[in-house]
């Protein structure tokens, strides 16, 4: 009988350990985000808004999905608006400089 325990003990802690390696040995992955400087928001909305007024696209439809900074004072604003695409560029004060469909 303590054979039968010793046994259960040792696959029980072997188990524990199998877990806790999977757990310690994944690393998170990187988000878009860190990969480097994103757009602030009010300017994505900016854009998302004149996407929608140029358009004609309703508002709920137009989402920003990825930005990134173009030079020291300007950003891309890559939109989808109900399964087309738009990308906008726009200035750090809020001067949409281009908007085309893509």
């Amino acid at each position: 009988m303590t054979e039968s325990k010793s046994g259960w003990a040792v696959a029980l802690v072997a188990f524990v350990a199998l877990g806790l390696t999977g757990c310690t040995a994944s690393k998170p992955q990187p988000t878009v985000r860190s990969a480097g400087t994103t757009a602030p928001a009010d300017l994505q909305l900016l854009c998302a808004s004149e996407a929608s007024t140029r358009f004609g696209a309703n508002r709920d439809t137009i989402l920003p999905v990825s930005s990134s900074q173009e030079g020291s004072n300007r950003y891309r604003v890559d939109l989808t608006m109900a399964g087309e695409s738009a990308v906008c560029v726009i200035s750090d004060t809020g001067i949409v400089e281009s908007l085309q469909k893509v």
